[in-house]
């Protein structure tokens, strides 16, 4: 068993949270609006309200709990399909099942709602290909 596994996905989703994170910030200002390819006219302002309701560019608590939430769902299907050979493993495990989802709402908490939106539906999407491998090779 590789324990690196789990940290691989995340890795990988490191460079695109900071790219969204960097779009938030700097790509709604109207300054910014003459980057776009030359077949796209210029909107002269871009809406920050996403599915009626959710305004991206501002934090957002409730997303940033159910971000912290759904990371602990996560983390509880992913380590519960593990069986840790030693007791130190198994140690590392249950702090960091507990420890991530924290951390994970203490960032999107300070951070637009686009990220935490972003983190969420990846979370859940993680879940989703959790549970139908589980089902497919159980």
């Amino acid at each position: 068993i590789n324990p690196f596994s789990g940290c691989v996905p995340l890795l990988i989703q490191i460079p695109i949270l900071i790219a969204v994170y960097q779009a938030f910030l700097a790509g709604f200002k109207p300054e910014s609006l003459s980057m776009l390819y030359g077949f796209v006219a210029n909107p002269g302002v871009i809406a920050k309200i996403a599915f009626g309701f959710l305004d991206i560019t501002a934090k957002n608590s409730f997303l940033a709990v159910i971000a912290g939430v759904s990371q602990f769902i996560q983390a509880k299907l992913s380590f519960s399909s593990q069986s840790p050979a030693n007791p130190t493993a198994a140690a590392m495990n249950t702090q960091m099942l507990y420890i991530f989802p924290v951390m994970v709402v203490f960032i999107t908490w300070t951070l637009p709602a686009g990220l935490g939106l972003y983190w969420v539906t990846a979370t859940l999407f993680s879940i989703a290909e959790q549970l139908f491998i589980k089902r497919r090779y159980a």
